[in-house]
């Protein structure tokens, strides 16, 4: 089994803190993966685990959010884990971490095509988006634009 059945996975987002894996699909899904038997996370690089519990830890949908009927291509986890972001065309989608519920939508005239790249800024209730004609820096505690840069 495919994570997005035979669409490409168009982006993955570590959580900063636990172990859930955010991926976003060219079949519209976002989808939310929780890690069974999270012991094997904290291995140290190159130690593998024992034959013995290789069946018990293996990744889990646990969640599944679609927002329009076209491809998710970009997400990302805020820096506190609470909240994953991701793109649905010119659209950004604010979700709760814990269950893809949608807390918010996000977009902005200046970008008409894909956005691409999201990316919470450190320390600050911030949001970056790229696409190919505009950058958009977003403040989450208003919902308001902080600075447009358009690229045409």
């Amino acid at each position: 089994m495919f994570p997005h059945g035979y669409q490409r996975v168009a982006a993955l987002a570590y959580h900063p803190r636990r172990p859930l894996v955010c991926t976003a699909g060219q079949d519209c899904n976002l989808k939310l993966w929780s890690m069974s038997g999270s012991d094997a996370l904290s291995l140290p690089p190159g130690v593998k685990p024992s034959e013995d519990g290789a069946d018990s830890q293996h990744w889990t949908c646990a969640a599944v959010r679609t927002f329009r009927p076209t491809a998710c291509r970009a997400a990302a986890f805020s820096c506190d884990g609470a909240v994953v972001a991701a793109s649905y065309g010119a659209a950004v989608v604010l979700c709760s971490a814990e269950s893809l519920a949608r807390l918010a939508v996000l977009t902005h005239p200046l970008v008409s095509d894909c956005i691409l790249s999201l990316s919470f800024l450190v320390a600050s209730p911030t949001l970056v988006a790229a696409s190919t004609d505009a950058v958009i820096v977003w403040d989450l505690r208003t919902s308001r634009v902080k600075y447009a840069l358009n690229g045409k």
